[in-house]
C-alpha cells in the first residue's frame, strides 16, 4: 500500500502460472466524511483513454473544419477552443450527475486540452494548404 497524490492506493499482484496480474484500486474519503468510495484505478485509465481518442478525434475535425473555413492566426486557435468549451459540455450533460462513477474527479472534461493542439494544426495547416493556397 502506498499514498499517490494524496490518495490511499492499494495494489495487489497475484501471480500464478508466469502471469502477473497486478489490480490497483485507489480510496478516496468523501467531503462529508461519511463513507470511503473505491475507484478501479485501470477502469480509470480505460476511461480516460477513451476520452483521449475523443479529444483526438475531435481536434481533428475542428482542424479540417478551421482549414476549410479558412481561419488564420488567432481566429483558428479561438476556434479550437470554443471546439473544446463545446465538448466539453457535452461531456458534462451526457456524464450528468453520475460523473464520480466513472472518475475520480473532474479533470475528465479538459482532459489533453493542449495536447489536443497539435492534431488540430496538423490538420488546420494542411487542409488550409490544399484548400486556399494550392
Amino acid at each position: 500500500m502506498y499514498i499517490a497524490q494524496g490518495r490511499q492506493v492499494v495494489t495487489f499482484i497475484l501471480s500464478g502460472s508466469g502471469v502477473v496480474l497486478k489490480f490497483s484500486w485507489a480510496v478516496m474519503s468523501l467531503e462529508n466524511g461519511l463513507s470511503d468510495k473505491t475507484y478501479n484505478l485501470l477502469a480509470s485509465e480505460h476511461n480516460f483513454q477513451v476520452l483521449e481518442f475523443g479529444r483526438t478525434c475531435q481536434s481533428a475535425s475542428a482542424g479540417i473544419a478551421a482549414g476549410i473555413l479558412g481561419l488564420t492566426a488567432y481566429r483558428g486557435f479561438l476556434f479550437y477552443i470554443l471546439s473544446v468549451f463545446l465538448q466539453a459540455i457535452v461531456w458534462h450533460i451526457e456524464s450528468g450527475d453520475q460523473w464520480n462513477e466513472y472518475f475520480v474527479d473532474r479533470d475528465f472534461l479538459f482532459h489533453k486540452f493542449v495536447g489536443g493542439i497539435v492534431a488540430f494544426n496538423l490538420f488546420w495547416f494542411f487542409f488550409y494548404g490544399v484548400i486556399h493556397v494550392y
